[in-house]
């Protein structure tokens, strides 16, 4: 019986998969299950014997293959009462199934096993299942070393795009920045220097000038030691995303004398497709000019697989991923099994 895709998508929703928790591991083994009549299954295992990648290849040995890839862990829900549906609870109201992850991006997994369910047996098609993106991409590099030994020809990531094809996703650099300060009684900072009044006059800066990169977050911040004493340290953590390539994010940062440390958390690198790659054209595939601010798994694989030719296409709503609320429409769902079906069997005979 061939899968069907909105309750497999429910399925996966109801399993609480937040980034760190075993919770990722429980969905990996579900898609185990699913895969393992007509796939040859590779799994990737921590040293708590729990699940950290699938990757499932056809048993035949083939050329290039096309490669599917989707994350299955999920951002925390805040306030679950907050909520109109409960968030894992997978819901199907007005047309929609409702819950953390079902944009971004159990949905578009979902899609990839239904695709694959109905992919011919000689397909040159695969799939890796990946944990921790939402943390930096952690799991990727490890699960692409479940495909050693075979050779990935395109990737398409199933991250929510609005169901089309868009031109690729910005690079991203986080950063920890800290100032130092003097400390003094509370009475009397004019002997002290106050370290969070000096990042706050970094941040100003930064927002003024834009320079080196298209967006910027403050996502953290801290500083001090209690109220009546002059702070002496202060920190912040950043978010810079940008598009372009071989950019330096940091290079500002760097460059500013009040700033103690800029210490590097993660640094990826944007992926966009060449519209006029002549396989990209072969498989008549036409991006929308559009770049999407999240990062995806891709930024790890493309150099992991050594494969820089990336769809990116999934079900989900773009606006909608991390939002309280999160949901995605059952027409997108069986949408996009019929994109990857008619992509593997473009690939097949291209």
């Amino acid at each position: 019986m061939a899968t069907d895709v909105v309750e497999l998508t429910r399925q996966l929703v109801r399993i609480p998969s937040v980034s760190g928790t075993p919770g990722e591991s429980e969905v990996l083994a579900h898609l185990v299950s699913l895969l393992g009549d007509r796939y040859e299954v590779r799994t990737s295992s921590g040293a708590d014997g729990a699940l950290r990648a699938v990757a499932a290849v056809p048993r035949t040995r083939t050329g290039q293959l096309l490669v599917f890839t989707g994350h299955v862990d999920v951002v925390p829900t805040g306030d679950a009462a907050t909520w109109t549906h409960s968030p894992f609870g997978a819901d199907v109201v007005d047309g929609r199934v409702w819950g953390r992850g079902t944009t971004d991006m159990k949905g578009g997994v979902a899609a990839i096993v239904a695709a694959l369910d109905a992919a011919p047996d000689d397909a040159a098609v695969a799939a890796l299942f990946t944990v921790e993106e939402e943390t930096g991409s952690r799991g990727a590099a490890e699960a692409a070393t479940l495909l050693d030994g075979r050779e990935a020809g395109l990737l398409v990531v199933a991250e929510p795009t609005d169901g089309r094809v868009v031109r690729g996703h910005r690079g991203v650099t986080w950063l920890r920045i800290a100032t130092a300060g003097v400390a003094a009684h509370g009475s009397a900072p004019h002997l002290g220097r106050n370290a969070i009044t000096g990042l706050a006059d970094v941040l100003d800066r930064a927002a003024r000038s834009g320079s080196g990169w298209d967006t910027l977050n403050v996502g953290t911040i801290g500083g001090g030691t209690a109220v009546n004493v002059v702070p002496d340290r202060a920190w912040a953590e950043i978010d810079l995303r940008t598009t372009t390539p071989g950019a330096d994010p940091a290079a500002w940062w760097r460059a500013q004398p009040d700033l103690a440390t800029v210490e590097p958390v993660l640094d990826l690198p944007a992926v966009l497709l060449d519209a006029t790659d002549p396989v990209v054209h072969a498989l008549g595939i036409e991006p929308d000019d559009r770049i999407v601010g999240y990062f995806t798994d891709a930024a790890v694989l493309v150099g992991a697989l050594g494969c820089d030719r990336v769809v990116l296409l999934g079900p989900g709503e773009t606006d909608l991923a991390h939002r309280r609320d999160e949901s995605v429409a059952i027409h997108a769902l069986h949408d996009a099994v019929a994109q990857y079906t008619d992509l593997i069997t473009r690939w097949g005979t291209r």
